[in-house]
This record gives structure tokens, C-alpha cells and sequence, in this order.
């Protein structure tokens, strides 16, 4: 009896460190930023310039633009928890394409950005990065790419993009994690939600 009190003692503690790691580790789990910032013209992207945009809070964003042309639409792309700008140069030479403008935007605590990334922190980026695409003529569309299509559809919440497009998208952070790690108490856990389904739902 005292062996088997002994081993779920052991069990329970050991249960309590890996929740207590998961809790304080999540945002280095989510957000991935690895690499350093290319200048849009080494990424490939001579169309592009380097602009700098600051966030209601301060952080400084590094993004490739590129200004659209009269009357066309501007797509402001919001990149995976582990892409950076500049492996995302190719889709944004895409969507450059036939005059449209092309805003990309590395989030803060990503390569050249300070700061660190957070749900309501890339909340903000993403608002920054609307008002600057909303300077330019034409009308404004989001994209978002898996970790960026909570913040598309985020943004879309608070402003008046003409469409928005989610590749690879997911309804919330909470699913993923269940999906993932089934065994954890993942609404008890998890600080930044990027609740898409409920958002859509508004």
C-alpha cells in the first residue's frame, strides 16, 4: 500500500512539473522566431522597400512594402508562428502581382522587430499594420497563414478589410493544443487563445 501511496505521490509531482514547464515555456512553444531580418532586396523582393512601423505600445515592426497601384488592393500578410518575413518573400512576390500592394509584417520579438510576441501583442502589430495599408488607395485585404490567421481574423473584428484569406487556418489555440497534448488541462494553462471560431462567430 505505502509503495503504491509512494508512486502516485511520485506520478502527481512529476504531473505538477510538466504543467508547471508547459505553463511557463507555451510562449516560447507558440511563437518561434528564429533567424535574423533580410532587407527586402536580398530577400528577393527589388519591388519592395523596408519600412518601419510603430504599434500603439511602442514596438518597432520591421515589414516589406510594396505600394499598390492606383485603385488596387493592398494584401497585409500575417506569416506562421515559425516563418519570418524573408521565407515568406516568395508569397509576397506573388501577391504583388498585377499592381496589387503588399504589406509584410515580421511580429514583434521576430527577427529586426522589438518587443515579444503575445496574443494581444500581435493584436496590436496587426492594427499597426492595417493603418499603414490603409494609407494607400484601393481597398485591403488580410491574410494570414496558420498562427497569422488568428491574427487576420482577429484584426478583421476591429476594421473593414474587402476579403480575407486564411491558409492552412485553425479555430482556436485551444483545439490545437487538445489535438497536441490531450493529457493537459489546456483551458486552465493557456494565455493566448487566438479564439478564431468564437471571432467569426461575432
Amino acid at each position: 500500500m505505502r509503495a503504491v501511496m509512494l508512486l502516485s505521490a511520485v506520478a502527481a509531482a512529476a504531473y505538477a512539473a510538466v504543467l508547471l514547464l508547459v505553463f511557463t515555456a507555451q510562449r516560447h512553444i507558440i511563437y518561434q522566431p528564429f533567424g535574423v531580418h533580410v532587407p527586402a532586396t536580398a530577400a528577393g523582393l527589388p519591388a519592395f522597400e523596408d519600412v518601419i512601423l510603430t504599434t500603439a505600445d511602442g514596438e518597432r515592426l520591421v515589414a516589406y512594402w510594396k505600394a499598390p497601384s492606383a485603385g488596387r488592393a493592398t494584401v497585409v500578410y500575417f506569416h506562421g508562428n515559425g516563418g519570418t518575413a524573408s521565407n515568406r518573400a516568395h508569397r509576397a512576390s506573388a501577391l504583388g502581382r498585377n499592381g496589387r500592394g503588399v504589406l509584410l509584417v515580421e511580429y514583434r520579438g521576430y527577427p529586426g522587430s522589438t518587443g515579444s510576441p503575445s496574443e494581444s501583442g500581435l493584436a496590436r502589430d496587426a492594427d499597426a499594420a492595417y493603418a499603414f495599408a490603409s494609407a494607400a488607395s484601393g481597398p485591403v485585404v488580410l491574410h494570414g497563414e496558420p498562427l497569422g490567421s488568428g491574427v487576420a481574423v482577429s484584426l478583421a473584428t476591429r476594421s473593414r478589410p474587402a476579403a480575407i484569406v486564411l491558409d492552412a487556418p485553425y479555430t482556436s489555440m485551444a483545439d490545437v493544443a487538445w489535438a497536441r497534448f490531450p493529457w493537459l488541462p489546456v483551458d486552465l494553462l493557456l494565455l493566448d487563445r487566438f479564439d478564431s471560431l468564437a471571432s467569426i462567430c461575432r
